[in-house]
């Protein structure tokens, strides 16, 4: 009898930790799969469709977007999607590859819908989208419609996660344009073109850029221009990362008396949009007021 209470008192003990301590949710039947190319647009859609879709983001971290060709593995990841929000514009080379391959198609939607576009000086519309705050706040409401048009039972949910979500970048847009607008000097370089709808939306002047492709380098005359401009306008900051020839851009600084600024461009799909938004915005616009000419007209 004894023996067989404390079995009853083991086993009673067990279901008791099991109970109490936390435990990983098991996924929903029929979840829907919702694939993208980049970290950003995955964690836009992870922010507005919550637990009620599975986000698949194709290139990782690290990787160059531009010349990024998918694996076997990857193709077996998509073979479930039912969407795939990308940027368009040329961004995703890889996506021809995909229709190509896959046994059904998936319907790509281009998150570019409603964006007045920047171009290159090739006259091509530069895809860098992600990295504005006013541009945020027309994919989220695309990535929202497009959710809903697939699984309308959670248009509500979707949409009330957006507007959650627009609210956040618009206190962010307020808060940095405040801030950029008490600056005098707003003039940066680029070493890659992924900066020009942030200058757009808080008046900063891109007076040029390194790289506008992979390995796309310009010739020496062309820097040679671009240092005397720098030079002419008091420009000593150039904006760049890692991906892109950063040689190059330590190069220019030191020729304009400047800095190098590295910036993170494709965050992770755990790192929400506004967040690596701040990440970017607070860097310029510190960068910038540590070369404000004093005012001495009193």
């Amino acid at each position: 009898m004894k023996k067989h209470f404390s079995w009853m008192l083991f086993t009673s003990l067990i279901w008791a930790m099991i109970l109490c301590f936390p435990h990983p949710a098991l996924p929903k039947e029929n979840t829907l799969s919702v694939a993208t190319s980049i970290a950003p647009l995955a964690s836009l859609i992870k922010e507005i469709a919550d637990n009620e879709a599975e986000v698949i983001c194709i290139i990782p971290p690290g990787s160059e977007p531009h010349t990024f060709e998918l694996k076997p593995k990857d193709m077996v990841r998509l073979e479930k999607a039912k969407l795939l929000f990308a940027v368009g514009w040329n961004f995703e080379n890889f996506i021809k590859q995909l229709l190509i391959h896959l046994s059904e198609k998936v319907d790509i939607v281009e998150v570019n819908k409603g964006i007045e576009p920047i171009y290159y000086a090739s006259k091509e519309p530069n895809p860098h989208i992600w990295l504005s705050a006013n541009n945020i706040i027309t994919i989220t409401h695309t990535i929202a419609e497009y959710l809903s048009q697939i699984d309308p039972s959670n248009r509500e949910y979707y949409f009330k996660n957006a507007q959650s979500l627009i609210t956040k970048i618009q206190e962010l847009h307020h808060r940095f344009s405040q801030k950029f607008r008490s600056l005098k000097n707003r003039s940066f370089i680029a070493s890659h073109p992924s900066w020009s709808y942030l200058a757009r939306d808080y008046d900063l002047q891109e007076i040029g850029v390194l790289e506008e492709g992979p390995h796309q380098i310009p010739s020496p005359r062309a820097i040679k221009d671009l240092i005397q401009k720098a030079r002419e306008k008091g420009t000593k900051l150039v904006l760049a990362d890692r991906l892109h020839n950063p040689q190059l851009a330590e190069m220019i600084a030191r020729e304009i008396g400047g800095k190098v600024l590295y910036l993170d461009v494709l965050g992770s799909p755990d790192t929400s949009c506004w967040e690596l938004l701040e990440r970017n915005l607070e860097p310029i616009y510190q960068a910038l007021s540590e070369h404000e000419q004093p005012d001495n007209s009193n």
